[in-house]
């Protein structure tokens, strides 16, 4: 009987040996699931994140899209916006070679207005000296007239 209880002893400290080693596996367990619970929840919030990222990527890719689209639009209203300029910056040369020309042809009809005046001036000089002569060669005639008559007596 002795023998069986130290037996029996023996093997209840075995037990309880194995008890202490199973809590503190269990409890290693206990931790372990613990981690992975936390992990886990850890990886379903960078999943959420990931989502959330990838929906702002999406939305910044529609606006980048749209952007490159105004971009677009807008390089060419350039384009035109060039063109437009580079036309109206020849209209402006042709403009002006356009006033210089009536410019100079404005210079000539004054300097021939003027030279005009001029020539109307001594045309109307010459007309009152042939006035004159007129009237000298009429007073003459009567002069010749007269002396013509007093010949002829």
């Amino acid at each position: 009987l002795s023998g069986a209880l130290k037996v029996a002893d023996v093997t209840i400290a075995d037990l309880k040996q194995q008890i202490v080693m199973h809590k503190s596996t269990i409890a290693k367990q206990q931790h372990q699931f613990e981690k992975v619970k936390s992990l886990e929840a850890q990886l379903k919030m960078a999943a959420q994140g990931a989502a959330n990222l990838q929906v702002q990527i999406t939305a910044r890719d529609g606006q980048i899209y749209a952007r490159n689209g105004q971009i677009k639009r807008l390089s060419g209203a350039l384009k035109v916006a060039d063109v437009t300029i580079a036309d109206l910056k020849q209209q402006i040369v042709m403009h002006k070679s356009t006033i210089a020309k009536q410019q100079h042809q404005f210079e000539k009809v004054k300097s021939l207005e003027a030279q005009l005046k001029m020539a109307a001036q001594g045309a109307a000089n010459l007309q009152v000296q042939i006035t004159a002569r007129d009237g000298q060669i009429y007073a003459r005639n009567g002069q010749i007239k007269r002396l013509s008559g007093a010949l002829k007596v």
